[in-house]
Protein backbone atom coordinates (compact mmCIF):
# COMPACT_ATOMS: atom_id res chain seq x y z
CA UNK A 1 0.00 0.00 0.00
CA UNK A 2 1.83 2.44 -1.22
CA UNK A 3 0.32 6.06 -0.79
CA UNK A 4 1.41 7.23 -3.86
CA UNK A 5 -0.35 4.76 -5.95
CA UNK A 6 -3.29 5.04 -3.45
CA UNK A 7 -3.53 8.70 -4.89
CA UNK A 8 -3.81 7.48 -8.56
CA UNK A 9 -7.55 6.35 -8.61
CA UNK A 10 -8.38 9.31 -6.16
CA UNK A 11 -7.23 11.66 -9.26
CA UNK A 12 -8.79 9.44 -11.76
CA UNK A 13 -12.34 10.10 -10.30
CA UNK A 14 -11.70 13.64 -9.64
CA UNK A 15 -10.86 14.17 -13.11
CA UNK A 16 -13.67 12.19 -14.26
CA UNK A 17 -15.86 14.59 -11.94
CA UNK A 18 -14.15 17.68 -13.30
CA UNK A 19 -14.54 16.93 -17.11
CA UNK A 20 -17.95 16.08 -16.97
CA UNK A 21 -20.44 16.48 -14.17
CA UNK A 22 -18.82 20.32 -13.01
CA UNK A 23 -18.93 21.24 -16.34
CA UNK A 24 -22.46 20.60 -16.30
CA UNK A 25 -23.25 22.30 -12.81
CA UNK A 26 -21.80 25.22 -14.30
CA UNK A 27 -24.16 25.13 -17.75
CA UNK A 28 -27.18 24.86 -15.38
CA UNK A 29 -26.01 27.43 -13.26
CA UNK A 30 -24.78 30.88 -15.29
CA UNK A 31 -24.08 34.03 -13.57
CA UNK A 32 -26.86 35.74 -12.44
CA UNK A 33 -24.61 39.03 -13.02
CA UNK A 34 -25.64 41.37 -15.86
CA UNK A 35 -22.40 41.90 -17.75
CA UNK A 36 -21.54 38.35 -17.40
CA UNK A 37 -25.23 37.41 -19.76
CA UNK A 38 -22.57 37.59 -22.91
CA UNK A 39 -20.13 35.60 -21.60
CA UNK A 40 -20.29 31.84 -22.41
CA UNK A 41 -22.00 29.51 -20.15
CA UNK A 42 -19.77 26.49 -20.49
CA UNK A 43 -16.81 26.02 -18.98
CA UNK A 44 -13.91 25.99 -21.29
CA UNK A 45 -12.19 22.29 -21.85
CA UNK A 46 -8.75 23.59 -21.39
CA UNK A 47 -9.36 25.87 -18.24
CA UNK A 48 -10.70 22.19 -16.89
CA UNK A 49 -7.60 20.27 -17.67
CA UNK A 50 -5.87 22.76 -16.40
CA UNK A 51 -7.83 22.24 -13.48
CA UNK A 52 -7.07 18.14 -13.43
CA UNK A 53 -3.37 19.07 -13.80
CA UNK A 54 -3.13 21.26 -11.18
CA UNK A 55 -4.93 19.35 -8.93
CA UNK A 56 -2.69 16.43 -9.12
CA UNK A 57 0.45 18.48 -9.33
CA UNK A 58 -0.34 19.69 -5.51
CA UNK A 59 -2.25 16.52 -4.96
CA UNK A 60 1.41 14.56 -4.74
CA UNK A 61 3.66 17.62 -3.75
CA UNK A 62 1.48 17.62 -0.61
CA UNK A 63 2.14 13.36 -0.17
CA UNK A 64 5.95 14.02 -0.84
CA UNK A 65 5.90 17.20 1.63
CA UNK A 66 4.40 15.30 4.11
CA UNK A 67 7.25 11.99 3.50
CA UNK A 68 9.88 14.21 3.97
CA UNK A 69 8.48 15.69 6.98
CA UNK A 70 7.73 12.30 8.66
CA UNK A 71 11.68 11.06 7.91
CA UNK A 72 12.72 13.94 10.31
CA UNK A 73 13.30 13.79 13.55
CA UNK A 74 11.88 17.34 14.70
CA UNK A 75 8.29 16.33 13.54
CA UNK A 76 8.50 12.90 14.34
CA UNK A 77 9.35 14.33 18.20
CA UNK A 78 6.78 16.91 17.90
CA UNK A 79 4.06 14.72 16.85
CA UNK A 80 5.28 12.13 19.52
CA UNK A 81 6.05 9.21 16.72
CA UNK A 82 8.83 6.40 17.42
CA UNK A 83 12.24 7.38 16.02
CA UNK A 84 12.48 6.13 13.01
CA UNK A 85 16.03 3.94 13.03
CA UNK A 86 15.28 1.41 10.01
CA UNK A 87 14.91 4.08 7.44
CA UNK A 88 17.91 5.08 5.60
CA UNK A 89 19.92 8.38 4.90
CA UNK A 90 19.03 8.07 0.91
CA UNK A 91 15.39 8.19 1.73
CA UNK A 92 16.08 11.79 2.84
CA UNK A 93 18.90 12.88 0.25
CA UNK A 94 16.17 11.95 -2.65
CA UNK A 95 13.03 12.66 -0.57
CA UNK A 96 14.51 16.48 0.10
CA UNK A 97 16.12 17.01 -3.18
CA UNK A 98 12.56 16.15 -4.84
CA UNK A 99 10.96 18.51 -2.44
CA UNK A 100 13.53 21.44 -3.20
CA UNK A 101 13.42 20.44 -7.16
CA UNK A 102 9.26 21.21 -7.00
CA UNK A 103 9.84 24.06 -4.60
CA UNK A 104 12.61 25.61 -7.34
CA UNK A 105 9.78 24.71 -9.94
CA UNK A 106 7.15 26.14 -8.22
CA UNK A 107 9.75 29.65 -7.68
CA UNK A 108 10.96 29.50 -11.41
CA UNK A 109 6.97 29.86 -12.67
CA UNK A 110 5.91 32.40 -10.19
CA UNK A 111 8.93 34.08 -11.07
CA UNK A 112 8.16 33.96 -14.79
CA UNK A 113 4.84 34.64 -14.51
CA UNK A 114 4.77 38.08 -12.19
CA UNK A 115 8.30 39.73 -13.45
CA UNK A 116 8.32 38.63 -17.54
CA UNK A 117 5.07 38.46 -18.03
Amino acid sequence: MNKYFVEIPIRILTSINLFTLTRWAATQNPPPWGWASASPSTVPIEFSRFVVIKQAVVGYVILLLADVLLHLGQPRKFFGLMEDRDNSRSVHVISIALLLGVLFWITDSIMDSVVFR
